[in-house]
């Protein structure tokens, strides 16, 4: 039996995502990053979305070779997919044949592909995140291998480290590095991003990039958007308790059962009693609920509250979550 059911509301996707373009002014060259499944809500269902907009969204971001194939598969005729773990000694064949991207991190992976046919790649730089990317004092060497190699930078890209606080120091340090990075690589179609979910809304991105990597923002999460998942349960029962079949080994917080916190069942609540390891008790003994169907992401327990509670940055929590969940886009298109 499922934990629970997630319903999607492809709509609010689909608005949320051309909000990103309009504020950002990036258009096509806002890149969704849907790795690991979209967060287990279901690539297919996401990218299928995108690519009826209006003006069809072409390219994305996968964390893992594994997932560009898998996405190049479902839909041939994207035009890119970047690949953010780069590649490795056996995986050229691969980039080849389903046409991927690498992200670039290091001289042993750009030295790698120079030896492919693979002609198309992304660098990303390290400006003070300190996890990947090549060191900024290392952009002029890196410029002339690319010139040498006969390589195509289609990207240059790296990743706030504070984005979420706008008046930490470190971000201006990392626009400048950035901005000193991006005078090597004057080409006007060369794409320059710095920025993912926390920076689109804090920043002024078209001050130093034409490109950006929306995330979790793509699902709600900030004031202004719409969140895309609601997630739904059946009440079940051990004989003394009502309980929903997940709990602290399933990303939910303890402080989820602080007594203020509810689902909703046909829009009245019932609150929210403890949260133990594998269930969530509900403060009822009305057993005319059991196997009723309640809502849990929806009643007071957002996707914000929930991210925000974990002391989370990122959607990794709602795969937690989901790990067992069907998913249900009835009567969302």
């Amino acid at each position: 039996m499922k934990k629970a059911k997630i319903e999607l509301n492809l709509e609010n996707l689909a608005y949320n995502f051309e909000k990103i373009r309009e504020i950002t002014g990036h258009g096509v060259n806002a890149i969704p990053v849907v790795k690991a499944n979209a967060y287990d809500i279901g690539i297919y269902n996401v990218v299928d979305r995108l690519l009826r907009l209006d003006i069809p969204q072409t390219k994305y971001f996968v964390f893992a070779l594994k997932e560009g194939i898998e996405l190049r598969k479902m839909f041939p005729k994207l035009e890119r997919i970047f690949v953010l773990n780069s590649i490795f000694d056996g995986d050229e064949k691969f980039f080849e044949q389903y046409s991927l991207t690498p992200v670039i991190n290091n001289f042993e992976q750009l030295k790698l592909v120079s030896k492919t046919s693979i002609k198309d790649v992304v660098l990303q730089f390290n400006t003070g995140l300190n996890r990947n990317g090549f060191e900024v004092s290392q952009t002029k060497s890196v410029k002339e291998y690319i010139d040498n190699s006969k390589l195509n930078v289609l990207m240059i890209m790296s990743h706030f480290a504070c984005a979420d606080n706008i008046k930490n120091n470190v971000n201006d340090r990392q626009i400048e590095n950035f901005r000193k990075i991006s005078e090597f690589f004057p080409d006007k179609n060369i794409l320059k991003g710095i920025s993912a979910s926390d920076g689109i809304v804090n920043f002024n991105l078209s001050d130093f990039c034409n490109t950006c990597r929306p995330g979790k923002i793509l699902y709600g999460y900030y004031e202004g958007f719409k969140d895309v998942i609601s997630i739904k349960s059946n009440i079940r029962t051990d004989g003394i308790n009502l309980y929903l079949p997940f709990g602290i080994n399933n990303g939910i917080f303890t402080e989820y059962g602080n007594g203020d916190c509810y689902v909703l069942y046909n829009g009245v609540k019932i609150f929210i009693k403890e949260v133990l390891e594998d269930r969530t008790i509900l403060d009822t003994q009305d057993k005319s609920l059991i196997e009723k169907e309640v809502v849990v992401l929806g009643g007071s327990l957002n996707l914000k509250t929930f991210l925000d509670n974990l002391g989370m940055g990122s959607m990794e929590p709602i795969a937690r979550l989901l790990s067992n969940c069907d998913i249900d886009t009835a009567g969302f298109s």
